[in-house]
């Protein structure tokens, strides 16, 4: 298939491409995978797995405490805890609520998809996402739903609620602010799919999310935009701000280091492969984080320069959790670690109940959007707006990348699927 770059015209006639989308799909089937960590509280490591379960482990020694078991598996859905109940989104289109106790249900509530990102809880109201693309608000004390919004695709970060705000991001490339009756107010048009599991990030009355443009953006509270960064590959990853620093992931295998006001880079540290949804921490002027290349990373905060490593036997797609003295992390492997913080040695490792990493599939596309027309003067390609019209596929592995270019309008494109790891 030939793409034609923006702006790109052929001899043959005015075919016009307005733009491209950049966005992704993916499959997680079960196994004993584990991509999220945390929280921690009295001692108790909270977290979902593949495997269909809720675990509570002890965070000191990783010494099971109960485990609950969904009707799908949990994946990218971080656990939010609050007031003794643990709220976690899964794949069957249920956001589950348990009692952290025992282990017991004490709601839960269907949407029409899965559920892939955190619930954000604000003055007795619980904000979940869904693939199916509504926004729901629902009543904390039962889960009885007070109204939903929806969306242009499925609902793919976590919302944010601010004063009398609420901010979330869509797979449909616009970062949407409503009010609290769950109104659109104003809405951000970036040029890719907007995903992010966990907790935006806000400082100083600005906020900052990734696209799968390419893209890290900051932005007003009123949505203007402050700065955007470039990276070499799609971002996901979350975000986390220390002294004035603000530290991310991409898929171009760099892990980043920024000025939280300009925008600026400070430094980079490349690894072996993609930095996918993962959140890393600082702590005592080291920056820890995951990467799919196995391995996890104690990095000077400062510039960058690697302290010490650790290896799983798996793709780390879980954020950081710091607990006296540990950092405590998922991996695909199947296992949950918590390391020394300073030396990076093994503590402990929990085994979930499969063995068996979980398949993957993860396909990235391109979406553009020709039409033939005649060029009027003062025409506009932002004068219309964008119809997501998928016109262009390809496939992209973690593993290795399967893109091949065969000219500069022409692209090859491969795809990988892993069953078994």
């Amino acid at each position: 298939m030939i793409v034609i770059e923006q702006g790109f015209e052929t001899e043959m006639s005015d075919l016009i491409v307005e733009s491209s989308f950049h966005t992704s799909n993916w499959t997680v089937g079960y196994g004993g995978s584990v991509s999220s960590a945390g929280p921690v509280r009295d001692g108790i490591l909270y977290f979902g797995c593949a495997d269909n379960y809720i675990y509570a482990i002890g965070a000191k020694d990783g010494k099971p405490i109960w485990k609950f078991k969904a009707g799908g598996l949990f994946n990218e859905s971080r656990p939010v805890l609050h007031d003794g109940l643990l709220f976690v989104g899964n794949y069957d289109g249920y956001l589950y609520v348990v009692n952290v106790k025992n282990g017991e249900l004490a709601w839960k509530f269907k949407t029409g998809e899965r559920i892939i990102t955190s619930v954000f809880i604000k003055d007795e109201i619980v904000y979940t996402g869904s693939w199916d693309g509504y926004l729901y608000a629902l009543r904390l004390s039962d889960g009885k739903e007070k109204w939903r919004f929806r969306a242009g695709d499925r609902v793919s970060t976590c919302a944010l609620v601010r004063g009398d705000s609420i901010y979330f991001g869509c797979f449909d490339g616009n970062f949407y602010c409503l009010d609290t009756s769950g109104k659109e107010k104003w809405r951000f048009r970036t040029g890719g799919s907007i995903i992010a599991y966990q907790d935006l990030v806000i400082y100083k009355d600005r906020i900052f999310f990734p696209s799968y443009d390419k893209y890290l953006y900051c932005i007003t509270l009123d949505g203007n935009l402050v700065w955007k960064f470039r990276t070499g590959g799609n971002v996901l990853a979350s975000q986390c701000i220390s002294d004035g620093l603000l530290y991310f992931g991409s898929h171009d295998h760099n892990f980043y280091c920024i000025d939280v006001e300009s925008g600026r880079e400070m430094w980079r540290f490349r690894t072996g492969e993609w930095i996918g949804d993962v959140k890393p921490v600082v702590a005592n002027g080291t920056v820890y984080f995951g990467s799919v290349d196995n391995n996890f990373y104690a990095l000077d905060a400062k510039t960058g320069k690697p302290i010490w490593k650790f290896r799983t036997s798996g793709g780390i797609w879980s954020d950081s959790i710091l607990h006296e003295g540990m950092v405590i992390f998922g991996s695909w492997d199947c296992h949950v670690y918590a390391l020394d913080l300073k030396t990076g040695k093994e503590m402990w490792r929990f085994q979930t109940s499969v063995k068996q990493q979980s398949p993957l599939e993860i396909s990235d596309e391109v979406i553009v959007k020709p039409r033939m027309m005649e060029r009027e003067e003062g025409f506009s390609e932002e004068s219309e707006k964008y119809d997501l019209v998928p016109q262009l596929n390809f496939a992209e592995s973690f593993y290795a990348p399967a893109i091949e270019y065969a000219g500069k309008d022409i692209y090859g494109a491969g795809k990988k699927r892993y069953d078994k790891i």
